[in-house]
């Protein structure tokens, strides 16, 4: 339709909703049609109280400068390629289809009308009949999904969500997996996992929107996933990332585990820069999101949860999620305030409103630049504090979700007591706490070790032993700065005949004494730890080893449960011994002389850098893993003192 022709109708105006009524919204009427007939809808208000019939479409907004002409109530309107697709596939050949769609039955240049319409989509999703997501045309590289995803339901370990249940199926799965190999019998590693990846990359996964469009309506609304011709059920696809994220299998099938030999699609898994993984890994967060979104989440947890969604507008990366969790007093959307604005009212409401110390796991930011010439988005002009939301990523923090049994308990019972300073910046943060221990020495991340090189191989090639030749680096160079052992090989020797002790803490420390989903780490899980690390040892320094059948069993048992913390928690944080001797794992920014703090009511202690000339004042670097100091140890040792920290 060519807008500069005679024959062009002229614009679609929205007609303002009633001013007067809370839970009016447009619905939109998609005429009849097929082929190339052109797009036909009208809008007609409707309250959600009447429970209206309507089907509601979930999808990705795409290129926003590709666009599409439709009629609106014979007006024209501009649409976005991506609906414009969605509404073709979507509109019945004989009869009219209600459905709810943001982009259209929002006026998305009216602000006011934007901010309210934020606030009723938990009753938008509720009240749908059906969520229809729209991923897309299909395409010949989806061939077979259908089949994979039956496959893959069968072949994965149970869905359980138990932490004693999770942790039993855990120690079963590498025995199984290798005896059914050894069988020449179908397996989870060894299926062709190709469609789904490739479904993967599909935009969808990666937008913010679409976690309350699939977590908010009731578990007995259908979700129809439609990607061209191909439908299939989003809970079936949920409950797959569900099953592969909370064993932490990926680390299997993509042959990142130093114990399991990669399965024949393990690449899929890294096209256009490991895409396809990474948002396996947002399916599986929307699928807890969706599960415990009724067992009083608090927005930290949301936000800790989706940090690997994106969105076009930075605001939304709160504004998306606050239909799923209770909203603190004053914090509601907002398009006419600046992102740092909305940031520090974040950070305000949640820390003195909800004295919510888990916020401060978020701040300054959980974003770290791996890989090669990564990019590194600006921190905004916020304090330390405040989390910058537009730079939440692959550090996960180590405090427990709200549904979750708390793991530590660092700061103790008593209630938090944090203030913000009452001039009109709001700008420093006052906390109750105890300052601890200091940076002695350090190790960077995993992520930032060089790749090793050919003699470090020991003849061995591919991703696979690069990969563990870098563990191995970085578990050495920990062991290095964690007691005064001897030089070179002799430290491993030493590490085997040292107090038991010395050796469960050290470990311990290596995995921030936690697993995969913030449980406690057992003590078998802890030996058998070193027994992963000297079997790492020896592969590289031994020539011809071969592991004793006693200690393959020991690692198909327990390396899924070690690799995990081992690698998630190592890859992005710097192992460090402090003044006084402990162990710890602190965020990659951190320096030597940086102190820790025990803030009372805190789950986790704090790292904080002392601000030059101003005593008692502080910036922050982020939470912290310290041995002896995460279950209240602090608050009954009267070398330390309680004062307020201002943290600005």
């Amino acid at each position: 339709m060519d807008s500069t022709s005679p024959e062009s109708p002229s614009p679609y105006k929205y007609t303002p909703l009633s001013p007067d009524v809370d839970d009016e919204i447009r619905l939109l009427y998609l005429e009849p049609g097929s082929g190339n007939d052109p797009i036909v809808f009208t809008l007609h208000p409707a309250r959600l109280s009447q429970t209206p019939a309507y089907e509601a479409i979930s999808y990705n907004w795409g290129d926003a400068t590709q666009r599409a002409d439709v009629l609106c109530d014979g007006k024209g309107l501009s649409i976005t390629v991506s609906l414009f697709s969605a509404l073709r596939r979507l509109r019945r050949p004989h009869s009219v289809r209600v459905l709810w769609a943001d982009a259209v039955c929002i006026n998305q240049d009216d602000i006011p009308e934007k901010n309210k319409q934020i606030l009723l989509m938990r009753d938008i999703y509720t009240c749908t009949t059906r969520v229809l997501i729209w991923l897309g045309e299909s395409s010949p590289e989806l061939a077979g999904l259908d089949e994979c995803l039956r496959t893959a339901k069968d072949l994965l370990p149970p869905e359980v969500l138990d932490w004693e249940d999770l942790y039993r199926e855990s120690k079963a799965i590498g025995p199984t997996l290798e005896q059914l190999r050894r069988e020449g019998k179908p397996n989870f590693a060894d299926m062709d996992w190709t469609p789904l990846a490739n479904l993967m990359l599909r935009p969808w996964f990666g937008r913010r929107w679409v976690i309350q469009e699939t977590a908010l309506a009731d578990n007995n609304v259908p979700r129809l996933a439609i990607c061209g011709d191909i439908e299939f059920s989003w809970d079936d696809l949920a409950s797959v990332a569900y099953r592969l994220g909370s064993y932490s299998l990926l680390c299997i099938m993509c042959g990142l585990s130093t114990i399991h030999a990669p399965g024949p699609s393990m690449f899929a898994w890294f096209a256009d820069e490991t895409t396809a993984g990474n948002n396996l890994s947002n399916t599986f967060m929307v699928y807890l999101l969706r599960y415990f979104r009724s067992h009083n989440l608090s927005l930290v947890d949301g936000v800790v949860a989706t940090a690997m969604f994106k969105c076009t507008d930075s605001r939304d990366h709160l504004y998306s999620l606050m239909s799923l969790f209770r909203i603190p007093p004053g914090l509601k959307p907002d398009y006419a305030i600046t992102m740092e604005d909305m940031c520090l009212r974040f950070a305000t409401a949640m820390l003195v409103s909800e004295q919510n110390l888990k916020t401060l796991t978020l701040a300054p930011d959980t974003f770290i630049p791996l890989g090669v010439n990564p990019s590194t988005p600006k921190r905004l002009a916020l304090p330390s504090w405040a989390p910058d939301l537009s730079r939440q990523g692959m550090v996960q923090p180590l405090v427990a979700y709200t549904i979750r049994p708390q793991l530590f308990h660092a700061g103790g019972t008593l209630p938090p007591d944090t203030a913000v300073s009452t001039d009109p910046t709001g700008r420093v943060l006052r906390l109750r706490g105890r300052l601890v221990d200091a940076i002695a020495a350090l190790v960077p991340p995993q992520g930032h070790f060089p790749p090793p090189q050919d003699h470090e191989l020991a003849g061995r090639s591919g991703l696979q032993a690069v990969l563990s030749r870098r563990l191995l680096n970085w578990i050495t160079e920990c062991l290095a700065i964690a007691v005064p052992f001897p030089n070179g090989e002799e430290k491993w020797v030493a590490l085997h005949a040292a107090d038991q002790t010395f050796r469960r803490d050290f470990y311990e420390a290596l995995m921030c004494g936690m697993t995969g989903m913030r449980d406690p780490v057992p003590e078998e899980l802890l030996e058998a730890a070193h027994i992963y690390c000297l079997n790492l040892f020896a592969t590289f320094t031994e020539p011809g080893y071969q592991p004793s059948p006693k200690t393959l069993d020991i690692l198909h048992k327990y390396g899924v449960l070690i690799e995990n913390p081992l690698m998630n928690v190592g890859t992005v944080r710097s192992f460090c011994c402090t003044a006084e001797g402990r162990l710890g794992q602190v965020r990659h920014t951190a320096q030597k002389g940086d102190v820790f703090c025990v803030v009372l009511g805190a789950e986790v202690p704090y790292l904080l850098r002392p601000s030059p000339g101003k005593p008692g004042v502080y910036t922050l670097i982020g939470d912290a893993y310290l041995q002896g100091m995460m279950q209240g140890e602090a608050l009954v040792d009267a070398r330390y003192e309680t004062v307020d920290i201002f943290i600005e």
